[in-house]
């Protein structure tokens, strides 16, 4: 009796010393290390109060949505930001019927499409659509979308308005949405409190996983621990930042398990970039989970707006960080992935290349004030121009020009054949050699579906 007493007292003792030296280790971390338990997730009061609202039916300029998560309200309007009756991003209504002789111009993406912090009139597809004779330009753009969204939502609302072209663009942080199950354990306490659908790989094809709350009433359940522990298990950003979703809440308040949370969560951040772990050596990763499910949403989307008889075209635009770093060393991060698009021989436009020829007059802050500015989206709206002009998706004719200080514009003598002064990063070609044979060789053209060249006008990048 005394030994099995005695035993029990020495490992109730042992269990006790390492529980406070793990407490006395993680006040030293805190104080003389500045190393912190990276915390256990909660929703901001913000975010829990949003809930309740959209669960009672409550919308802003995005409302819930049952099949994508969210989606852009119909029929907002608010210091300048409009959506017409079907959701898209617009001041004017489209009929379902294409009208004779008309061009239709659909475009697919996130808040950099969608053109937040200017107004819907600023807004790249606007311009394009103004600029343009016989032209519609319908803004399916909604904040806060991944690639999946964006695919989701052509499946759903786009491809029923039978569009000539669709604009696939995607931000180069982007591919950290694909892995993102629930979009506050990616941004924080003040972001959109919803959740989305999303694709997991299933050997070389994809599964869509629906949307884990399917009704808006549900939305409350996203104040159960217990319920964003389960959401957890599939979303990169939770188990990134607070550590294995299977551990209980109980357990997390144990001082050695919290202790070894701290040191793994410090590790990563020492390992990988802090803002973006899917590319830690600045690059995207090709053999990373995210990349492989980038890939197979891009190319799906692709080849099926080509099967619905329609001419697809990826925009990849650029972040600000991106145009800084282009601009200082020449290095993109998501140079891989254009690897993949000119050996795939599907057709984009680097925004962040043609910034070279466009953009050259212009300060990172005068293009950029989170999102693109006015003349930030002026410039998109010039880049896409460009292309589609190189295409001979659009006729030159159908083009008005529209004179600027400092802006270039498209005009009928923006089109091949024109000479044109070679980017400041060097092209491949020689300075003042015929544009269409760049063009041709960087973009290719509905006949010719050419891969960019390795530093072309058009190679993509964004």
């Amino acid at each position: 009796m005394r030994t099995t007493a005695f035993r029990v007292i020495l490992i109730a003792s042992t269990i006790l010393a390492i529980e406070g030296l793990s407490w006395v280790s993680l006040v030293i971390l805190d104080r003389w290390k500045d190393i912190r338990y990276p915390g256990d997730f909660r929703l901001s009061k913000w975010q829990s109060q949003r809930i309740s609202e959209a669960a009672l039916g409550h919308a802003w300029n995005r409302r819930f949505d049952a099949d994508l998560g969210w989606t852009m309200t119909e029929g907002f309007n608010k210091r300048g930001q409009t959506t017409n009756a079907a959701g898209m991003c617009s001041a004017r209504e489209y009929a379902l019927e294409k009208p004779e002789g008309v061009l239709r111009i659909a475009a697919f993406g996130e808040s950099n499409t969608e053109a937040a912090d200017v107004t819907t009139e600023e807004s790249w597809p606007t311009i394009i659509e103004a600029r343009a004779r016989d032209c519609e330009v319908l803004n399916f753009a909604v904040g806060g979308y991944g690639p999946d969204q964006c695919w989701l939502r052509y499946q759903r609302d786009g491809k029923r308005f039978k569009p000539d072209i669709v604009l696939i663009c995607y931000m180069t942080e982007n591919i950290n949405r694909v892995v993102s199950v629930f979009r506050p354990f990616y941004t924080g306490g003040q972001d959109l409190p919803f959740t989305k659908p999303y694709f997991r790989r299933a050997g070389d094809s994809l599964r869509l996983m629906p949307n884990p709350i399917r009704q808006a009433r549900d939305l409350p359940r996203l104040n159960d621990p217990a319920f964003l522990q389960a959401l957890g298990r599939d979303d990169f950003w939770f188990h990134y930042r607070y550590g294995a979703p299977w551990i209980p809440p109980w357990a997390r308040a144990n001082g050695c398990v919290r202790l070894g949370l701290t040191l793994a969560h410090h590790y990563r951040m020492q390992v990988f970039d802090k803002w973006q772990p899917l590319m830690p050596k600045g690059r995207y990763n090709k053999d990373s989970y995210a990349y492989r499910v980038l890939w197979r949403v891009l190319t799906g989307f692709y080849r099926e707006v080509e099967s619905d008889g329609a001419l697809p075209l990826i925009f990849i635009q650029p972040a600000s960080s991106d145009v800084t770093r282009w601009r200082r060393n020449g290095t993109a991060p998501h140079e891989p992935l254009l690897e993949d698009l000119r050996a795939a021989g599907l057709r984009f436009v680097d925004h962040l290349r043609e910034l070279d020829d466009l953009g050259a007059a212009y300060t990172i802050e005068e293009l950029f004030h989170g999102h693109p500015t006015p003349p930030g989206n002026a410039l998109e709206a010039e880049s896409v121009m460009r292309a589609l002009l190189r295409l001979e998706w659009v006729d030159s004719v159908r083009v008005r020009d529209r004179p600027s200080s400092r802006s270039p514009h498209i005009s009928a003598s923006s089109r091949p054949g024109d000479d044109f002064k070679c980017p400041r990063n060097g092209c491949g070609q020689t300075a003042g050699e015929p544009r269409e044979r760049i063009w041709r060789g960087a973009l290719g053209n509905s006949h010719d579906p050419s891969p960019v060249g390795s530093r072309g006008l058009g190679d993509t990048d964004g």
